[in-house]
Order: C-alpha cells, then structure tokens, then sequence
C-alpha cells in the first residue's frame, strides 16, 4: 500500500500538464523508448497518468516503469525571449492589459459528441474554454494544442467566435509548430504572463496553501 505522504509528493514532482520522456516501461505494448508524453494526473496507486504523444494512454507505474521530467516552460519562455524577437519582434518586457474572455452560448450548451461534429468545434478549443471558466481566467487558456493538424480547427474556432487574445501553456514540443500555424493567421506571441492554473501547492516555508501560476504565452492578433 501506498502511504499518502508518497502520493502528493508524486503529484508535486509531476503536476497536471508535466512533460516528461519515457525511460522504461515493462508492457508489451508501451510507447517507444524515448516517447515524449503529458502528465494528467497521479492515481490512487501512485501510477502517473500520462497521454503519450503517440496516442498510447498506458500509465507510468510506480517503482516499475521509469520516466524523466522534461521541457520545464520556464526555459522555453527563456528561449523565446532570446529568439522570438528576431521573427516577430520585441516581447518579453511589459505586461499588456487583456481582455476580459466572453462568454459563448453555444459552448455552455454543448453536451454530446455528435454536436461537437455537427457545429464545427474543436475538442481542444472547447476544453480550453471550460477549462477558463472554471478557474475564473479573464483570457482563454491552452494547456493542449495537440499536433500540427489540430491547429486549423483551433484558430478557425477563435476566428468564429471573435477571439483577439488568447494564452497557451502547452509544454509540449510541438508548441514550435504551433507558433507558426498561428503566426499564418495573424496571431503573434505578445508577452509572457503567468496564470492560474487552478491547482494549489503547499508553501512549506510560510506553512499555507498557495494558488499555483504557470507561465503563458500571450498572444494576440495583429
């Protein structure tokens, strides 16, 4: 049995949108070695739940399967702030005022698989938002921007219903990809903000339970 002292500390080192790289793992059907996937939770039995970025869903057991945390975005905001001026100018430096994230009738009533399909709208767009209003975010947030082709469906989502600015605090290594998809349709990274991620962690120091932030890209249309 478990204890819970090694479960919130597993939950701790591997928090929900964690990125990490498949080391070894004993099943005849796990992901390559190498396999780069995105933490969602830690279970009951301490097993990391991981979407693998090869579409495998297997979970990482504990004191089996063997896993590297990886791709903090605190680092990729360092690189951006290096790099991205060059493509698309200056960001980085002051924090832009947003604006307030609206909400969408047809989202709020939106409940079955087929109505998804039959009004056009994405998975991911549609979590984003839910995900937003849930925690109270004045913006709407992508922890998730899948894989090249998800992008189309996303931006032509935020075109439809208006969106100018919106966050992204997807870890994942396509997020490079998803820069120029997005810089096509006239959406460029702005800033870099912290959010909420509507999680909280336990301030050992100060001895009291504390929001949790993570940081963002701002973007917005031109």
């Amino acid at each position: 049995m478990i204890s819970r002292e090694i479960i919130e500390n597993l939950k701790k080192t591997y928090p929900v949108g964690s990125r990490v790289k498949l080391i070894q793992m004993e099943d005849d059907g796990a992901p390559p070695v190498g396999t780069l996937g995105t933490v969602y939770g830690v279970d009951a039995i301490g097993s990391i739940l991981v979407k693998w970025d090869n579409g495998s869903m297997l979970n990482v057991i504990f004191k089996e399967d063997i896993i590297e945390k990886i791709w903090n975005l605190i680092f990729l905001t360092a690189v951006y702030c290096l790099t991205i001026p060059l493509l698309y100018g200056n960001m980085c430096t002051t924090k832009e005022e947003v604006q307030k994230m609206k909400k969408i009738e047809l989202l709020e009533n939106i409940k079955e698989k087929e109505e998804f399909e039959e009004n056009k709208i994405s998975y991911r767009f549609y979590w984003a938002y839910r995900e937003s209003q849930r925690i109270g975010r004045d913006i709407l947030n992508f922890e998730d921007i899948g894989f090249e082709e998800n992008h189309q469906e996303i931006i032509d989502n935020l075109e439809r219903f208006g969106i100018q600015e919106f966050t992204i605090s997807d870890q994942s290594t396509g997020l490079m990809k998803g820069l120029k998809s997005f810089k096509r349709r006239d959406y460029f990274p702005e800033d870099i903000i912290e959010i909420d991620t509507g999680r909280t962690h336990w301030n050992f120091k100060e001895n009291k339970e504390e929001k949790e932030y993570t940081p963002a890209l701002l973007f917005k249309r031109n």
